[in-house]
């Protein structure tokens, strides 16, 4: 008779001991990804840049050569090239709106300017430096 109180006792012990132990935690959400690094901020660029433009090599005959040495001057991060108002944004690139038909598109630094120009089939590539 202890036997079956004492096996009783333990099994009653088991089955309120385990019912006491509160569920396991629900998952942790994961962690969100690290935000990457902003883009460096440029030196200053403000200033006079001169430069040639050379024509893309599968330029069209029709497509003149550009001998007239170029000059920009660039004010706040922003110029005015061929008609085309430019902007330099904080990681260098340039972005360009005008009423003209080209595209221009580039990048900048503290020392120079590269610009694409396409005019209809014409494709230029300015080359400016800091003067």
């Amino acid at each position: 008779m202890r036997s079956k109180l004492l096996i009783s006792l333990l099994m009653a012990g088991t089955v309120v001991g385990c019912a006491s132990n509160p569920p396991p935690p629900p998952p942790m959400a994961a962690a969100p990804a690290p935000m990457p690094a902003p883009a460096p901020m440029m030196g200053p660029v403000d200033g006079a840049y001169r430069g040639t433009a050379e024509l893309a090599a599968d330029a069209p005959r029709s497509c003149r050569k550009m001998t007239k040495m170029q000059t920009v001057r660039v004010r706040n991060n922003s110029f005015v090239m061929n008609g085309v108002k430019m902007t330099i944004n904080p990681d260098g690139s340039l972005t360009g709106s005008g009423k003209r038909a080209s595209m221009m598109s580039g990048t900048a630094s503290a020392t120079g300017l590269d610009v694409t120009s396409m005019q209809g089939k014409c494709s230029y590539r300015y080359t400016l430096n800091k003067a």
